[in-house]
């Protein structure tokens, strides 16, 4: 309370001043019964075109979907479509807020929080608390930040720490600011004493990037942790029941213009890739970093004419989740996962565009403002904002851009419908959101 703890052992206890600025550490919410249903296919479909038909502002949205979401539950999916109708950010950090503790299928939590950029996760982090949001059952990738000075935070790092162990996973970019400001490189390691809660540093800052080989996952642990620290309420799960997926802003632009060259290659068949550059063909073994470079040096790419070598030993390292100087089979399928999550954030970016602007002609003469043939990050960037655009802008812009110039062409910019959106990915066709009318002025 306005800064300070309150002098009392349970909230409960405590008298309640006339005025002051009250926080807690977390928030909360019910949880799910297990196995509950989501809201139909078919019938959320047609909420969603009520959505996109109405003509309220973002806060009106916000205010009339909070009413209504104690009566239905949502998968992960649909609440990333649901998301994407609202063009404010905050308006969308709250929307979220409140159906998170509506989601049927907690465990593909991934998906929808991949449409999210980095700064919103960080809000959403604070918001919700660390043991309430995190990654129970897919940390892959995800650098987390915590306060050791806050309950919460340091319960998140113990379940961190566990995890770490049981799965024998790997702690990339490990970084300690102590109390006192100073900086521990962590030489020798993250210590593993800090999984006990009565070990950990009093104060300061611990963040890290969590990597682990799809083989070595542990489904049953992470499953207790989302039930017991979590307390979320779930079905018992096989590793075919989750959706892996990936977030873009956890990739480099790298890997996303390597897998847009295999792609090309290999329509869309990256398990083929492996096994080209596997070096008996079978694709049972792994990648060696050799067969790996061997396989790059024969590509030819404008976007990879600098750094050459660098680049994709950067990208092998990715890959090698375990950092044995190998790539299995199961950790090439990484790249799929971050291929299905660039195939739907295209596939949503023109939507997006057929349904605000009408067709990507307009879009073009709305955002190439300098009228020199092209779109710089910064138009595209500040266009999208505008526009009230919700999705991965940055990473979208490299996609785009094929020759890696920093700037979009008009033929290039046209392939949009050509791209990735073309496939299919998703539920809704293009045309059912060309049906739907031009937005303007919102």
């Amino acid at each position: 309370f306005e800064g300070r703890r309150p002098s009392c052992k349970s909230i409960c206890d405590w008298q309640l001043p006339l005025y002051g600025k009250l926080e807690f550490d977390f928030v909360g919410g019910p949880r799910p019964p297990a196995g509950v249903e989501p809201m139909q296919e078919d019938l959320f479909q047609k909420f969603f075109q009520d959505l996109m038909h109405s003509c309220c502002r973002p806060w009106q949205q916000l205010q009339a979907l909070r009413t209504l979401a104690p009566y239905f539950y949502l998968t992960s999916s649909q609440l990333r479509e649901l998301l994407g109708a609202i063009w404010d950010s905050e308006a969308r950090i709250q929307l979220f807020h409140i159906f998170y503790y509506r989601l049927a299928d907690i465990w593909n939590v991934k998906v929808c929080r991949a449409r999210f950029s980095s700064a919103e996760f960080d809000v959403l982090m604070e918001r919700l608390g660390p043991t309430k949001f995190f990654p129970y059952i897919q940390p892959e990738q995800a650098m987390i930040e915590f306060d050791f000075s806050v309950h919460d935070h340091k319960l998140a790092v113990t379940v961190l720490m566990a995890l770490y162990q049981k799965e024998g996973a790997f702690l990339a970019e490990p970084r300690y600011i102590r109390e006192d400001g100073t900086q521990d490189e962590l030489v020798t390691g993250v210590p593993r004493a800090w999984a006990r809660y009565a070990d950990l540093p009093r104060a300061g800052n611990f963040r890290a990037k969590y990597l682990v080989a799809p083989e070595k996952r542990n489904l049953k642990t992470r499953m207790d942790f989302l039930s017991t620290v979590g307390r979320w309420k779930t079905p018992a799960l096989k590793q075919e029941d989750v959706e892996w997926w990936s977030i873009l802003s956890d990739v480099s632009l790298d890997i996303i213009r390597f897998i847009e060259l295999l792609d090309a290659k290999y329509v869309g068949d990256l398990k083929q890739a492996f096994r080209d550059i596997d070096g008996d063909g079978s694709g049972k073994g792994g990648i060696s970093m050799h067969e790996f470079e061997e396989y790059c040096d024969r590509l030819e790419d404008s976007r990879f004419a600098k750094n050459r070598r660098e680049r994709f030993r950067a990208i092998f390292r990715h890959l090698d989740a375990t950092q044995e100087g190998n790539v299995s089979l199961q950790e090439w399928t990484h790249l799929e996962t971050v291929k299905a999550e660039l195939d739907r954030q295209t596939n949503e970016l023109y939507s997006f565009i057929l349904w605000h602007f009408g067709g990507l002609e307009k879009a073009w003469k709305a955002w190439e403002r300098n009228l020199d043939g092209v779109l710089t990050q910064d138009e595209w960037r500040e266009g999208l904002e505008q526009a009230g655009y919700f999705g991965a802008c940055a990473e979208l812009f490299s996609i785009i851009d094929q020759k890696g110039d920093g700037a979009i062409t008009h033929a290039e910019f046209s392939r949009i419908r050509t791209g990735h959106a073309a496939q299919g990915f998703g539920r809704r066709s293009a045309k059912t959101f060309a049906e739907l009318p031009v937005l303007k002025g919102r």
